[in-house]
């Protein structure tokens, strides 16, 4: 049995077009942000949120205890340590008016962030999966160095 077998695995299927594509509603939300001065930073800080969600359904949210923390926006500059808490703001505000990140309920009336094509983009498979999906196609796992 693989080290990572009982673990689950997810990744962001993006479209070839993700930096070019028009959304559903026809906005081009992307290309709005990438055209701003800073717009590049914008869309990196919105990837980085993406993949911040991606185990939660699109939501942004600490869990203790079974309880959900919704990220407030001094925890979005946290996960997004590496940008200007100002950048870090003025993205935020822009997804907020572009619908790339929306606020929903998610219990006792509190708000999270939610990042609504997060779900829609997801990919998992466990990693007795990704064993199992190799050893049908007869390839090797990477970092295995038995030759089997």
């Amino acid at each position: 049995m693989s080290k990572n077998d009982g673990k689950r695995f997810y990744w962001l299927k993006l479209t070839q077009d993700f930096f070019k594509r028009k959304d559903t509603d026809d906005s081009d939300a992307i290309q709005l942000l990438l055209r701003q001065a800073d717009g590049s930073k914008y869309v990196c800080i919105y990837l980085m949120l993406c993949l911040e969600s991606i185990n939660k359904g699109g939501l942004l949210y600490y869990e203790s205890n079974g309880i959900k923390i919704p990220y407030t926006i001094e925890d979005i500059k946290a996960e997004c340590r590496y940008y200007d808490p100002s950048e870090i703001e003025c993205a935020v505000k822009q997804f907020l008016a572009l619908g790339l990140l929306i606020t929903v309920e998610i219990s006792d009336g509190q708000q999270a962030f939610a990042l609504p094509e997060v779900p829609k983009l997801v990919g998992t498979e466990t990693g007795a999966a990704i064993r199992k999906r190799l050893q049908r196609n007869n390839l090797p796992l990477l970092g295995d160095n038995s030759g089997t």
